[in-house]
Parts: structure tokens; sequence; C-alpha cells
């Protein structure tokens, strides 16, 4: 029988929750801002370090740009700042872009270990 088409929300849970991974990255950019608040940080976290490990960094990038631009300036960002800022330092070698993320993580008080994070990486773009 026909699976009903996920959407919403709930769609994108379903579809993490069976690890598929490509649907659930349609659902969440299809879903309003008012959505995306309702997922787990974690989720989203989850969703774009799929696409990290499998390469797709366009994908990745996608997902974590949304999240920033969803709670900007919140620290909530501050992984997703990080995680954007270590695709560009290692696999897409573009070190303006991940100085930019990187530098937005230290603007917003990261824990000793996040920052000790970030500190290697600009050295390594700095190098």
């Amino acid at each position: 029988e026909e699976q009903p088409t996920l959407s919403g929300p709930g769609g994108f849970s379903q579809a993490m929750g069976r690890g598929t991974m490509e649907l659930a990255l349609r659902i969440y950019a299809e879903l309003t801002p008012d959505e995306r608040n309702t997922l787990p940080d974690s989720e989203v976290m989850k969703l774009a370090d799929y696409f990290t490990d499998r390469g797709d960094y366009d994908s990745a990038v996608s997902v974590l740009q949304r999240f920033i631009a969803q709670y900007d300036g919140s620290d909530r960002t501050a992984r997703a700042h990080l995680r954007a800022g270590l695709i560009y330092v290692h696999f897409r070698r573009q070190p303006t872009t991940a100085a930019q993320h990187l530098h937005a993580v230290l603007d917003m008080n990261p824990s000793p270990e996040m920052e000790e994070v970030v500190r290697t990486a600009l050295a390594q773009i700095e190098s």
C-alpha cells in the first residue's frame, strides 16, 4: 500500500527516525520558521552531520545556514556555526567563510572545549 506523504515537523521526525535522511532534508527545507522552531536542535545537527559524513557538504551547509538564520544571535547557533566553520576549513577550503563562522562562535561565550576547537581551526586557517 502507498505510504502517506510525510510533511511538517512530525514528518521530519518520522523521516529522521527511519533514517531516510534525503526525505528529512526535503521536509526540513519546506518547513516554515515556526515549524522549525518545534524541532529538537539535536535532530537538526544529526541531519547536518549525516550529510557531512557522506561528503555532501552543500546539503550539510544548507541545513546549518537555515538553522543559523532561524536562531541568529542566540547561543543555540554556536554548534551550527562551529560545524559550518569546520566544513569550510577542512572540506571546502574557504578560509574567509570559515573564519566568519568560527569568530561567530567565539562571540557566543562557547564552552572551553568548543573554544579550543575553534582556536585550533583558526590557527589552521592562519598558518
